[in-house]
């Protein structure tokens, strides 16, 4: 609706810029639009005279969906029509699916990279939020009409698989190189206690030990953890595997744009030339995710590229821009979402990680602690450029100070009154009776609009990434749902009367349970 309704005030007023137009979901109205300054601006005119000018017709063309269009300090209001919200609710009871489902990605090609940890060792923490944030995005995309991939690369080559190596050669007291730099922790000491022949075999050749572990970690400690948050990749691409003939490919096509330096070749960028080749002639990280990319956006024709990215990482996410322009990949094709690390938080402790001290609060820890959902509600709750504190005790309590509780707590509720009534048949729901019931109900209304905006909400996270926009509104819902529960009786001592409440029940059950997957939490019976 908001872009039909942009392009048509654009039409209607004439005016060059597009207007704006957003759901504020008030007492002023349901949606706003900017539109008045606009053709203010472009006409020299105050906007009340533009509304003077035009009131009529904008009423006239626009009256199919809104039954009132007001003026109110500049900007235009809109409400909505009750027919829609009608139609709104037979969805939700009748086809709940549809609440989310839009047409707006066209069934563009997208590939959203995501965690992508170096198969080093468990995931821990900043893993966590950079998985979750990927899972959910995916959902938004492929709800809002995206033809969406899920892909994990992994860095399977290189350096850190070297130290792997070298790492577990340590932990069989074989005389090692880069003492400092050695991964530690228990996983690895169980790790090498399960491989001591394949570390033995493989001493003199640390690169490929450290790779033949990697492909162990990958398979027994990550899977596992992203089994238990409910994320499955539609492919685990291999770093080794840009290393055959698509390297030289890549090369050529950049090479009047490197140099010689030091005995490494360089590329030429305008903020900070890049490493492509070590003196030792060693590939840097740097020049496979420029392959790799190439590998995405030319060799398998993806549209749109969407990659989740640590804040320390957001400089080479520039730079790699620059660099896939001068292959012909343009600078829009590749989005980026910066999250910033996060702390847990017992009691009024700050728990502290080192990885190097093998001091790791592991991922599948806090999964045991509290369960997968609580962590996957909170890590998105937040925006992801923000640091983020996850509270242990906060995520375990049973009170409304838990948001994660709270909503959950909600559908429960609503759950348990369908559960007092046992299978309900299609015919004993009468949406049009229930309808009659609830239409002039102010709190339902509300409600309704909240089920009707939750598609453009979705669009507006599919455009701007911002999943936080999700969980909150989730959150006021849910807290709309629950003044709507206590002031109104559901159930009646006439039966009768109950069954022609049910549908409403009916329906806000049918959309938490479809807002619960886009968050990919579970909806429980029971709290």
């Amino acid at each position: 609706m908001k872009n039909e309704l942009e392009l048509k005030l654009k039409k209607l007023f004439k005016t060059k810029e597009r207007p704006q137009v957003r759901v504020i979901l008030n007492e002023y109205g349901d949606l706003a639009s900017n539109v008045l300054f606009i053709a203010a601006k472009e006409n020299k005119k105050e906007p009340k005279k533009i509304w003077d000018e035009f009131k009529d017709e904008v009423e006239k063309r626009l009256a199919k969906n809104f039954e009132k269009i007001e003026f109110v300090n500049g900007y235009l209001n809109f409400h909505l029509k009750k027919d829609l919200l009608f139609k709104t609710f037979k969805i939700a009871v009748k086809k709940p699916k549809q609440i989310s489902l839009s047409n707006f990605g066209h069934k563009q090609k997208v590939i959203v990279e995501f965690l992508s940890a170096n198969p080093t060792g468990p995931l821990h923490l900043g893993n966590g939020r950079n998985a979750v944030l990927g899972e959910v995005i995916s959902r938004v995309l492929k709800k809002t009409g995206f033809s969406v991939f899920k892909e994990y690369y992994n860095n399977n080559r290189g350096r850190q698989i070297k130290i792997l190596g070298l790492s577990a050669l340590s932990f069989l007291k074989l005389p090692t190189e880069n003492e400092n730099e050695l991964y530690k922790g228990k996983y690895l000491e169980e790790l090498v206690n399960k491989n001591k022949g394949l570390c033995f075999k493989f001493k003199d050749q640390p690169e490929y030990l450290g790779y033949l572990l990697s492909k162990k970690i990958l398979e027994f400690y990550i899977k596992p953890t992203l089994k238990s948050l409910g994320i499955k990749f539609d492919n685990f691409f291999s770093e080794r595997s840009l290393y055959s003939s698509l390297d030289k490919e890549v090369l050529q096509k950049i090479k009047r744009h490197t140099y010689k330096k030091d005995g490494a070749l360089w590329l030429k960028l305008e903020t900070k030339d890049e490493v492509l080749i070590k003196s030792d002639g060693e590939p840097t990280y740097f020049l496979s995710d420029i392959i790799y990319h190439y590998h995405k956006f030319v060799k398998r024709n993806f549209k749109y590229g969407i990659n989740i990215l640590g804040a320390d990482h957001l400089d080479h996410g520039r730079r790699l821009k620059e660099a896939l322009k001068i292959l012909g990949i343009k600078e829009n094709k590749l989005k980026f979402i910066i999250y910033q690390l996060v702390y847990v938080k017992k009691f009024e402790k700050i728990l502290k990680m080192s990885k190097r001290k093998g001091d790791i609060i592991f991922l599948d820890d806090l999964i045991k602690e509290v369960g997968p959902d609580p962590i996957k509600f909170y890590f998105v709750f937040h925006p992801p450029e923000t640091h983020l504190t996850f509270d242990l005790e906060l995520a375990k309590k049973k009170t409304e100070e838990n948001l994660y509780w709270y909503v959950v707590y909600t559908g429960a509720r609503l759950e348990s009154i369908l559960k007092k009534f046992g299978k309900i048949s299609k015919k004993e729901i009468d949406v049009k009776k229930c309808w009659e019931i609830f239409k002039d109900n102010k709190q339902f209304i509300e409600i309704l609009k909240r089920i009707y905006f939750w598609k453009e909400i979705l669009i507006e996270v599919a455009k701007s990434l911002q999943v936080q926009i999700l969980p909150q509104y989730i959150v006021e819902t849910c807290k709309k749902i629950n003044n709507f529960y206590e002031s109104e009786k559901i159930i009646e001592k006439d039966r009768s009367k109950t069954y022609q409440k049910l549908p409403a029940i009916i329906a806000l059950v049918n959309f938490l349970k479809e807002a619960f997957d886009t968050l990919n939490i579970e909806f429980k019976e029971k709290v």
